[in-house]
């Protein structure tokens, strides 16, 4: 019986022997998997979706990581079914993320075209502007510094054609930024710049335009009246003679010469002066010389109906 007992147990321990060790690592799975990841990386997900490459990576760690706890078991203990479970989870995950990185890659790429395109175009706008600036004292050293940051941007754009090339287009993305927004700024400086020189020339124009007098004696006068910038009594010997003539002036007249001028031309004058005073403010302004016009005026106009009752 004893024997018996000992040939037992030890067919006992053979049988699980022989079942544990067909219970191996699955390497044909490993090496799968870990190819999976591979490409996976290679279609960009470490660059365009890093934390979902650092979760593929965790659960693969995991599934390693179950691995080798089997491993450190005896043979006939060893059950790797659970590993298996993780690699194909891996796998699977892998062959998403691989799909979804592709597709943002290729967005990146068209970004980082465009933006090249964008940055290409910025930059030789601002060499036109640069060109076409205005020159003037104080303002060489000025050009000169921009010129050089303009030469600089041109210098580095090939930098973004080989990150291109290379298919790194984040870095492409990232080089091309800087040198689109630097030469903005420096086209936004030289536009400021000539809409100052522009700006300064029309207010000089228009400053000597002011100065020109006006034979109407409109705008400018009245608005010299209300600044105070032109005396009161001024008022009448400057709208007096450019409104009237120097020849037909009725205030000049004798009036033992008013026969020899048409009545209703003196009228016209007479009335052309009276409403000049009124809109320029020679009433408000000049009230007393103002008042002596009127005089002056009313006494006239009835010189001319006397001298027209009498030819009649």
């Amino acid at each position: 019986m004893k024997n018996f007992g000992k040939v037992t147990l030890a067919a006992w321990i053979v049988a699980i022997w022989a079942l544990g060790g067909c219970s191996k690592a699955p390497t044909a799975e490993i090496e799968a998997t870990q190819k999976s990841v591979e490409t996976t990386r290679a279609a960009g997900s470490s660059d365009y979706l890093p934390n979902e490459d650092k979760a593929l990576s965790d659960k693969l760690n995991a599934a390693m990581q179950e691995i080798k706890t089997q491993e450190e078991k005896m043979a006939p203990f060893r059950d790797y079914e659970q590993a298996e479970k993780m690699l194909a989870e891996v796998r699977q995950e892998a062959d998403q993320l691989k799909s979804v990185s592709a597709q943002k890659k290729e967005e990146a790429k068209v970004q980082a075209v465009e933006l090249q395109a964008a940055a290409t175009q910025a930059v030789q706008k601002a060499e036109g502007l640069l060109a076409q600036a205005p020159a003037g004292k104080g303002s060489e050293a000025d050009l000169a510094a921009l010129n050089a940051d303009v030469a600089a941007l041109t210098e580095s754009m090939p930098a973004v054609q080989q990150a291109i090339d290379h298919g790194d287009y984040r870095d492409a993305i990232s080089k091309a930024t800087p040198i689109k927004e630097k030469a903005d700024a420096i086209s936004a400086e030289v536009q400021q710049a000539v809409e100052k020189v522009k700006a300064a020339e029309a207010t000089k124009a228009k400053s000597k335009k002011g100065k020109r007098r006006r034979p109407d004696g409109g705008r400018s006068v009245s608005f010299r009246i209300a600044q105070g910038r032109k005396s009161p009594g001024r008022v009448l010997r400057t709208l007096e003679g450019p409104l009237s003539g120097p020849f037909l002036c009725p205030l000049r007249r004798k009036p033992e010469r008013l026969q020899r001028a048409s009545p209703l031309i003196e009228l016209e004058q007479v009335d052309r002066i009276e409403k000049a005073l009124w809109n320029t403010g020679a009433k408000e302004f000049a009230p007393e010389e103002y008042l002596q016009y009127q005089e002056r005026a009313q006494a006239l106009k009835e010189t001319f109906h006397a001298s027209v009752q009498g030819g009649l």
